[in-house]
């Protein structure tokens, strides 16, 4: 996942911490800047952290034809977002579950 799309994650208010163990800091869970030594406070979530976040009953798929993730809430309707990798879709999902 990018910075800019863990920073979403962050802004609208998803947990910058793995349960259990707040403050948190590794290179897989924080983001450094690009040309830059800044280090931003942004958790990288997990897939599966991912997942578990969104509640129950989400339906995640990929399109053979073009490689096109798709994720949603309902096993009748699943192309609530799309994303080119699973974690981008489903860190999507989150965020339009999560709108204020």
């Amino acid at each position: 996942m990018n910075y800019k799309l863990a920073k979403k994650l962050k802004d609208a208010g998803f947990p910058q911490y793995v349960e259990g163990v707040k403050n948190l800091k590794s290179p897989n869970r924080y983001y450094m800047v690009e040309g830059t030594l800044e280090v931003v406070d942004c958790f990288n979530p997990t897939l599966s952290e991912l997942i578990e976040a969104c509640g129950d009953e989400i339906v995640l798929v990929k399109f053979k034809e073009d490689n096109t993730w798709c994720a949603g809430t309902h096993i009748d309707y699943y192309a609530d977002v799309e994303g080119k990798t699973p974690e981008e879709v489903v860190a999507n999902l989150w965020l339009s579950l999560n709108k204020k």
